[in-house]
């Protein structure tokens, strides 16, 4: 069991099954997320998400701690890729919106992975 700070005053607990912060997490309750819009979503309990899916050789790009402060955006994008409620352009959009917001301080890192989900996040929008 993980626990990842994901707002300033939200702590939530993961479950994953591997001893590195890497892959997969799932929710054990529902959790509301506040998107950078104002509106909410929720991240339904037992959804599957894994802490961003960089391919490993792109991974010296970006820090455990700037990783660590996405943590709800790529849960957010990663369960809207699930549920496909919106279209794939405005969950990308939001993915980015949100990652600006947790990491500000980030945004050079931020936009390539923006650029990496609009290049390849098809393959898994498709499944």
């Amino acid at each position: 069991m993980v626990k990842i700070k994901l707002e300033s005053s939200d702590k939530l607990e993961l479950q994953h099954t591997c001893d590195y912060l890497d892959y997969p997490f799932s929710f054990k309750e529902d959790h509301v997320c506040k998107l950078p819009n104002g509106d909410l979503y929720t991240i339904l309990k037992g959804t599957i998400f894994d802490f961003a899916s960089i391919p490993t050789v792109f991974l010296w790009l970006f820090n455990k701690r700037s990783q660590a402060k996405r943590a709800q955006a790529y849960a957010i994008h990663d369960s809207m890729y699930i549920y496909k409620h919106k279209s794939r352009k405005y969950v990308d959009r939001v993915f980015l919106q949100s990652m600006n917001k947790l990491a500000p301080k980030n945004k050079f890192a931020n936009n390539i992975q923006f650029i990496g989900v609009r290049l390849f996040g098809w393959i898994y929008w498709m499944k």
